[in-house]
């Protein structure tokens, strides 16, 4: 381990709060090991020499050369027991790692809870719109370097357009928005590491972890899911979808059917196994509050770095094989098929009404270009814009949430045809995984993934219906997506 010129530890946050004699460290002063910050903490008094020493500790530094699946792993491996955040970013080739929490949020149809390191949980009726809440919260808790982290189910944007039904709105559901501050967060960008935490014994020891020399992954034994049952139920659900088309409710609406997993899954196992097969837009693994899920994302939902914003509307699937020649020809199904270009035309005209409601000069930067996506091929396109002067990310998020291609057209009314096809919640399926700091905001589809809660495990696939669509190809696209990752899916032993 190679430490860089950036090799410092600053102390601030709980060392401000004391008086320091002239001559002695001040919270934000820069110290150059973690003995010269433990020192100055312990300078404030005999009262303190028993507690953990914390602040804000920040340390950088240069690893061997190591593949980044191996450095989550024993990361994870050691913090199994915490709430913790991976998300990737494959293009920049950074992955965020945020461990444990320091403050949170949590909302359901009925009530907010909000938790803090250093103070008891509150919980209080829901009155406010979610969006507010979750401004609020990241004014108070995120920033000054941190990133926050959260996850917002399917269900949310019924609640915002006001057709979430009785039986979507148990509690026993998966929240609706959940924020986590983390306690840990480590940046890992290729080779370069850098480490943030609330105490200097946490740095320490994610230092040795990290410092370790690491030569392979973890060898795993995968499960046999078979994803081809429930035919007849899902066709049964394809024709009511039609149904709505047809009588002119809905232009679109995105099916999914659940496939459950008899045993619990490894979800680091399983992520570990199937990320080399993957080519996301991002990729995550998640355990918060007793819910775990991991997942492969085709595209952005909303990505806000200033005033810009960007959406990445994929629709339109054929398989992904091994051979050259059967995936060229695939390619050219794809771009000549009228239903799936049809339902990709759609997707990104109302891509561009939804942009315009909160932003000027929307533009198409790009139109049906090729995606791969592990298992599967999409049409894929981007549309931008810059946010109006009275809007934010909260915003453009609530508007271009979820995703037109895992919701329809138009996007209330294909909600509720949703909720009323469909036997199960969907949760986190469809929904998104949230990265923000205090220029930039990022929320990512969540399609590709695991899951599982306290009573249940299971692997979800969808997809998108319009009026050509038939019942037979719907069934087997789930197959094909559900590809990517029922073949790698890790049991616990």
């Amino acid at each position: 381990m190679r430490s860089t010129t950036r090799k410092t530890l600053e102390a601030v946050s709980s060392c401000n709060q004391h008086k320091v004699k002239p001559g002695q460290l001040k919270g934000g002063d820069i110290v150059t090991n973690p003995e010269q910050a433990e020192h100055a903490c312990k300078l404030h008094g005999e009262a303190r020499q028993n507690e953990v020493c914390s602040g804000v500790f920040e340390h950088t530094f240069v690893l061997p050369k190591t593949e980044p699946l191996t450095v989550i792993e024993a990361i994870v491996k050691r913090y199994a027991n915490e709430d913790y955040y991976v998300y990737e970013n494959p293009a920049s080739g950074q992955w965020q790692i945020a461990l444990g929490m320091q403050a949170a949020l949590v909302v359901t149809p009925t009530q907010v809870t909000q938790l803090h390191i250093d103070k008891p949980s509150l919980t209080e009726p829901l009155t406010q719109p979610i969006s507010e809440l979750a401004r609020n919260f990241v004014k108070a808790h995120g920033g000054h370097g941190w990133h926050t982290f959260g996850q917002a189910a399917f269900e949310y944007a019924a609640h915002i357009r006001g057709v979430l039904g009785t039986e979507q709105a148990s509690e026993k559901n998966w929240p609706l928005l959940s924020l986590m501050v983390p306690y840990s967060e480590i940046t890992l960008n290729h080779q370069h590491v850098t480490i943030r935490t609330r105490d200097i014994a946490t740095l320490g020891k994610l230092q040795t972890l990290l410092a370790k020399e690491k030569h392979a992954l973890g060898e795993y034994g995968v499960s046999a899911i078979d994803t081809r049952g429930g035919q007849a139920a899902h066709q049964q659900a394809a024709e009511a979808v039609l149904d709505v088309i047809h009588s002119g409710r809905c232009e679109k609406v995105t099916l999914s059917r659940q496939v459950a997993v008899p045993k619990r899954i490894n979800m680091l196992g399983t992520f570990v196994q199937s990320r080399p097969i993957h080519t996301p837009s991002r990729s995550f693994l998640v355990k918060f509050m007793g819910r775990e899920a991991m997942g492969f994302s085709p595209e952005l939902i909303v990505a806000v770095n200033g005033q810009t914003v960007l959406t990445e509307p994929v629709a339109g699937t054929r398989a992904l094989h091994s051979a050259m020649a059967d995936n060229a020809q695939l390619r050219r199904d794809l771009h000549s098929d009228p239903k799936e270009i049809v339902e990709h035309a759609i997707s990104v005209r109302e891509a561009v009404t939804e942009m315009s409601s909160f932003s000027h000069s929307v533009t198409v930067d790009k139109f049906m270009a090729t995606l791969e996506r592990g298992s599967v091929q999409h049409l894929g396109s981007e549309v931008s814009g810059t946010l109006s002067a009275s809007k934010d990310a909260w915003h453009a998020f609530d508007e271009l949430f979820p995703s037109i291609t895992a919701s329809g057209i138009p996007k209330a009314e294909s909600i509720e045809a949703i909720l009323h096809i469909e036997t199960e919640s969907r949760g986190l399926y469809s929904g998104a995984i949230l990265m923000l700091d205090e220029h930039n905001f990022e929320a990512c589809l969540v399609l590709r993934s695991a899951f599982q809660d306290a009573d249940k495990s299971w692997i979800q696939a969808g997809c998108g219906m319009v009026g050509l669509s038939t019942p037979e190809r719907e069934f087997i696209e789930t197959i094909e997506k559900f590809a990517g990752i029922a073949p790698y899916v890790v049991c616990e032993q």
